[in-house]
């Protein structure tokens, strides 16, 4: 269904922000290991922060275009092919890890080292959540499939 098609979209629009954020960070690392600007590593942090954040918006929107495309399945074609409705309507609304606090404080204040250990979490957090993601529109795919 267009439906189906809209959320895998967003959910792919979604993993190229994390993807993007990834390559952000990795950059803010690399600033923080040559010893440069703090300026433009703190840039880079923030940019990183708001595609995390992106993704994060991204992933709920497709949650909400798939609900809606799964609503539309009319109720006598569920009841008449139970087997094949059975997995229709299962949706995932991914809550993505993002940067708090603690990450900025480690960032702010602690140094060459407290960057390194937050880029470090970071990275984490948005490697997970590219997972997070990708099954998600794995699942999307199997709805659309049937």
């Amino acid at each position: 269904s267009r439906g189906c098609a809209a959320a895998r979209q967003r959910y792919y629009s979604a993993i190229n922000a994390l993807q993007r954020a990834h390559q952000t960070n990795q950059g803010a690392q690399f600033n923080n290991v040559l010893d440069g600007s703090e300026f433009i590593e703190h840039m880079q942090q923030g940019h990183r922060d708001q595609l995390m954040q992106q993704a994060q918006m991204e992933a709920h929107q497709a949650g909400v275009v798939l609900t809606r495309a799964l609503q539309s399945v009319p109720p006598a074609a569920a009841a008449r092919y139970p087997q094949l409705a059975a997995g229709i309507g299962h949706v995932v609304m991914p809550r993505l890890e993002q940067n708090g606090a603690g990450t900025a404080m480690m960032e702010i204040f602690g140094g060459d080292f407290g960057d390194a250990v937050a880029g470090m979490q970071a990275g984490g957090r948005i490697q997970r959540n590219i997972g997070v993601l990708a099954q998600c529109e794995q699942l999307t795919a199997q709805q659309e499939a049937r």
